[in-house]
């Protein structure tokens, strides 16, 4: 048994390679500061090396904030949830529901935090793009809809789908709109 416990040997180990990779060279050539920056066998290196340009590149598209990224993801998750819930399981219709204002709520709230963040101050933007955003979402559900059903109410649901998720996104973007209102207002009183 050793007087050290676990975590104090991952703290000095990880001080010794902290100061292993940044310590500057000696002059009797001890103590250089090893070319390898992350530590370990050069093959392991690498590979570490190749992984960190790959996130860096992936940094660099910003793809999942924007706005685009965020409607696809959440039509293919609400074409998803109709086969699956829906078509393929037969679950109870409850759940599906559920299950689809819940990813139509996700779907609004991060398009509107995070690429739309920049219309706060206009609204009136802000309730057109949630209006238009909720049209093509719940177009892009019906069209799904009539191929996967075939049936004459996906005609009417044709109509229906976008008006809903239209008016269900105008919800979402002035309940949001409105409480971050109130926060700033909290803010500045206090």
């Amino acid at each position: 048994m050793t007087k050290y416990s676990a975590r104090s040997i991952i703290c000095l180990w990880s001080y010794r390679q902290f100061t292993q990779r940044t310590s500057p060279p000696r002059a009797d050539g001890t103590g250089f500061r090893s070319l390898n920056p992350c530590g370990g066998h050069p093959a392991v290196r690498d590979k570490v090396m190749e992984l960190h340009s790959i996130i860096n590149s992936i940094r660099g598209v910003k793809l999942l904030r924007s706005g685009v990224f965020i409607i696809i993801i959440s039509v293919l998750s609400l074409i998803l949830n109709e086969y699956f819930f829906r078509i393929k399981f037969n679950v109870w219709p409850v759940i599906s529901y559920s299950v689809y204002w819940l990813i139509m709520a996700m779907a609004f709230s991060a398009l509107i935090l995070i690429p739309w963040q920049r219309y706060q101050e206009n609204s009136e933007r802000l309730i057109v793009e949630a209006f238009v955003t909720g049209v093509i979402i719940g177009l892009a559900v019906a069209i799904y809809k009539i191929f996967a059903y075939y049936e004459l109410w996906t005609l009417f649901n044709l109509l229906a789908e976008p008006i809903r998720t239209a008016l269900f996104g105008l919800l979402v973007a002035w309940v949001l709109k409105e409480k971050s209102r109130t926060l700033t207002i909290n803010q500045t009183t206090q």
